[in-house]
Parts: C-alpha cells; sequence; structure tokens
C-alpha cells in the first residue's frame, strides 16, 4: 500500500513539473475516437483536421448580455465590449462567481444569437412566441426588452433552467413544455411576433425572426421546408398577424 501512494504520489509530482509540456507534445489524434479521426482526415485532409482539433483544445470566450443595455458594468475592465450591453470575456472561470450573476445583471448568451431579436426593434408591449427556447437567452432578451414572451420548449428540464434565470434576473415569461409542431396556445391570441433557432444538418444553425409575409419567406428556405411551413405556415395559432 506504501509502495503505491509512493508511486501515485511520484507520477503527480512529475505532472505538476512536466504536465503542460507532456500534453502539448500528444498526437491530436489522440483527443478524438479513431473513428472519427479518419473520417474528418478523409473529408477535410490532415493539415486542416488538426486545426480543427487545436481548436477544440482552447478555452471559448464567454458572452455576456447585460439587463439593461444602459448598464456601464465596469466590474470586467478586460471585457471586449461587443456592442451596447454586450460583452466578451476570456478566461472567464466559473460564470456563477462572476461579479453581477447573483445580482441577475446580465445572462450568458452568444453574441451572433443576440442578433435576431434586435431585429424586431421596439417590443414593449407586444407578445412574442420563442420556440425552441431553451437556453433560454432569447427569452430572457425579448423579456428585458419589455415584450410578453411564450418560451416553448420540449425539454422541462431545459425549461426549468430558463426558469432559474428569469427568478434570477427578476423577469417574466410564459414557459410551455411542449412539441413545437403539436403546441396550440389555450387562448388564440394575436402574437405579433415569433422566433426561433434550430439545428439544421451540416452544422448550421438557422434562427429565424418572423415578422410578416409568412409564405414568401418560407419560398425562399431550401432546408426543412415542410417543417417550417408546418410550424408557421399551417399553424393559424401562430401565424403572424397583420
Amino acid at each position: 500500500m506504501l509502495f503505491r501512494s509512493g508511486l501515485i504520489n511520484a507520477v503527480l509530482r512529475r505532472i505538476s513539473r512536466e504536465g503542460a509540456g507532456l500534453a502539448a507534445s500528444q498526437d491530436a489524434s489522440l483527443n478524438v475516437p479513431d473513428w472519427l479521426w479518419a473520417r474528418w482526415r478523409a473529408h477535410y485532409g490532415d493539415e486542416t483536421t488538426r486545426a480543427i482539433l487545436a481548436a477544440h483544445l482552447a478555452v471559448p470566450a464567454l458572452d455576456l448580455t447585460l439587463k439593461s443595455a444602459d448598464d456601464p458594468c465596469t466590474d470586467f475592465p478586460e471585457a471586449l465590449r461587443l456592442a451596447a450591453g454586450r460583452l466578451r470575456l476570456n478566461d472567464a472561470g466559473r460564470v456563477e462567481e462572476l461579479s453581477g450573476f447573483a445580482d441577475g445583471r446580465w445572462w450568458v448568451q452568444d453574441f451572433a444569437a443576440t442578433l435576431p431579436a434586435r431585429l424586431l426593434n421596439d417590443i414593449r408591449g407586444k407578445r412574442v412566441i420563442d420556440l425552441c427556447a431553451a437556453p433560454g437567452g432569447k427569452t430572457l432578451q425579448l423579456a428585458a426588452a419589455g415584450a410578453e414572451v411564450t418560451a416553448v420548449d420540449l425539454s422541462p428540464d431545459r425549461l426549468a433552467l430558463i426558469r432559474e434565470n428569469l427568478a434570477r434576473t427578476k423577469l417574466s415569461a410564459s414557459l410551455v413544455a411542449s412539441d413545437a409542431r403539436d403546441w396550440r396556445p389555450e387562448t388564440p391570441a394575436p402574437f405579433v411576433h415569433l422566433i426561433g433557432s434550430w439545428p439544421w444538418p451540416a452544422a448550421k444553425v438557422v434562427a429565424l425572426v418572423i415578422i410578416e409575409g409568412l409564405d414568401q419567406f418560407i419560398t425562399g428556405v431550401h432546408h426543412k421546408r415542410s417543417v417550417l411551413r408546418h410550424l408557421l405556415v399551417d399553424r393559424p395559432a401562430l401565424q403572424h398577424q397583420q
């Protein structure tokens, strides 16, 4: 037993001294399953595949959306200010330990994900549906802008995360656990806008803001057109009210 503990301590001491160098010297292929390494190399080539794996090892930046765009938020002097009320942090650490988290001054939301809701302009007092709402960044963003938001998502567990963030930021929205293809409002209402984001094939995510002209919009979409039509055009309760 003593021999084992001594061996473990010796290994850990070496890792503490040389761990970073040892990790850097390992072949990139060790970071993915053999089948994925082979598939990526066949499709992208060796150089691009290694670049992809190197990117996977990098710690991603953390984007924050401030509850109030006018918040000066001097808590992160090193942050990159992407736009009014939107910051990017590098090496942020644990989200729960960042300044302002407990106070509900901000939430985590990728900068690109903030753009669709901003296309709606002034939505104070207007009713908005957020389909496939989890993890909830757009729901919070719309609620902070004064909209009456109905957030629909298939996963009750993921809706629970939205509920926690709404409570933390002192915002409100109606949460519905349902398949967006089947859901109907309990009381038909003139929802003015509909917003949603869906993952498509080829590793793309399409964020949609529907303001008007659903038929014209669907005609211009080439992927999953039938699904979009079912969600957005053939659903009278969800159609945009002209």
